[in-house]
């Protein structure tokens, strides 16, 4: 295809096989969203000369002027949003696009061309990830039984992808981090794939690992990085780890719970003072007088005991290919931070690893939560967890920025790392 360079991109080895479903989808990426059209194919729209087609795709096609830098700038998108069940109307009764059948695939924007691939570059480093709100990328990131396995495959380059210029990055420190953002999600993901231990006590060791590394970076020696990931390494086989222990009691699961709503401002906190005693007597009043985060802790001990916990002693990689791919999607990812001159590695890492805690709690809270509603937990449900979440936050790397600003800790301190990971 003319339009696209080829690139090698580092990639979990599953995407080597992976390909749209088409008509066997159970779901479809054309629908729910506007999609951003390239100047490119937005001018191909423009002048389409297709009696069928080009009065529907002008009916869904939109431009806007936008200012930027100064400057007026025209964006152009489909604007799905506007049409009959917020589906394209493009498609046809096999929900296959029509404009793809008669032009072929390079009549489509390059969001419609890549999705649900997903490519980032640093400098010349190249990943290719992808959205877990497409079924057949869930299905292939999460049921595998076997690990997770990484390495190169030669793909078409996403004009549109993200893109970090190291050279408006000034700390240096913070160059060799993004430069080597590699080797470390690969150190990540092996402690995390460790099979002689449980999830929280493998996130803590990553935690740990990451903490070391920030300190090692931030120390006056000039180590190569290879050595300083080694000697993180070392650290944590040397020192060991303690346990983090699963909390039982409905009090601690409530401190849990609180410190949760708190971070992800659920506002079960945050009224306005004056109507803070009209919302108590509420509560009490449904609750019959019981504090509603006791409650919720009561139901959240039953439901995890009684059915999460036994689903995931008998699937105990599902959890664990989501945190994978999460890691290896979104660490060092937060790209406009790392031209912020009042930020630094540990900030950064900081950051890392609240994002890699608060995720995990909320994925934690969300699944234990569906198997209260549901009275059981399988695969199938798990994965439309996952779905859900990806769809409303996991899907907005910002929102979780934004999110993380109401922890009440940083730096954070090992207890925080422990009560978000006991859960």
């Amino acid at each position: 295809m003319g339009l696209y360079q080829r690139i090698n991109a580092y990639t979990p080895e599953w995407m080597k096989d992976f390909y749209c479903l088409g008509t066997d989808c159970p779901n479809t990426c054309c629908k729910g969203w506007n999609i951003p059209v390239d100047q490119a194919h937005a001018e191909k729209y423009e002048n389409l000369d297709d009696s069928e087609l080009s009065p529907i795709l002008m009916n869904v096609f939109k431009k806007i002027r936008v200012k930027k830098n100064g400057k007026q700038e025209n964006r152009y998108f489909l604007k799905l949003l506007d049409q009959e069940g917020d589906l394209c109307p493009l498609l046809d009764k096999t929900r296959m696009c029509r404009l793809q059948k008669k032009y072929g695939s390079e009549i489509l924007c390059t969001t419609c061309y890549f999705f649900p691939k997903i490519l980032w570059q640093i400098e010349d480093q190249w990943s290719l990830s992808a959205s877990l709100s497409c079924p057949e990328v869930l299905r292939k990131a999460i049921l595998s039984t076997d690990p997770i396995r990484f390495s190169w495959i030669e793909t078409d380059q996403d004009p549109d992808s993200e893109w970090l210029d190291i050279s408006l990055v000034s700390d240096k420190r913070m160059q060799m981090l993004l430069l080597n953002r590699q080797k470390i999600v690969d150190i990540m993901i092996m402690l995390l794939q460790n099979k002689n231990d449980l999830i929280p006590n493998k996130l803590f060791c990553v935690c740990a690992f990451l903490n070391r590394l920030g300190i090692l970076l931030n120390s006056e020696e000039n180590s190569s990085f290879d050595l300083m990931i080694a000697e993180a390494v070392d650290y944590i086989h040397k020192n060991g780890i303690n346990p983090v222990r699963p909390v039982d009691s409905v009090e601690d699961l409530a401190r849990w719970l609180q410190l949760l709503s708190l971070t992800f401002n659920w506002g079960l906190e945050s009224s306005a003072r004056y109507h803070t005693a009209i919302q108590k007597d509420f509560l009490q009043l449904l609750s019959y007088a019981k504090n509603p985060l006791i409650i919720m802790a009561e139901n959240y001990l039953f439901a995890r005991n009684q059915v999460f916990y036994p689903f995931l002693r008998n699937n105990p990689y599902l959890l664990e290919n989501f945190l994978v791919h999460f890691i290896f999607s979104d660490f060092l990812k937060q790209f406009s931070i790392y031209q912020n001159e009042t930020t630094n590695v540990s900030n950064i890492l900081q950051f890392e690893i609240l994002q890699l805690c608060a995720v995990f709690s909320l994925m934690q809270f969300l699944f234990v939560k569906q198997s209260l509603i549901s009275g059981e937990m399988d695969s199938s449900i798990f994965l439309e967890v996952i779905y859900q979440a990806d769809q409303s936050y996991l899907h907005y790397p910002m929102y979780i920025s934004q999110s993380m600003r109401h922890f009440p800790n940083m730096p954070l301190k090992e207890e925080d790392i422990r009560m978000l990971l006991s859960c």
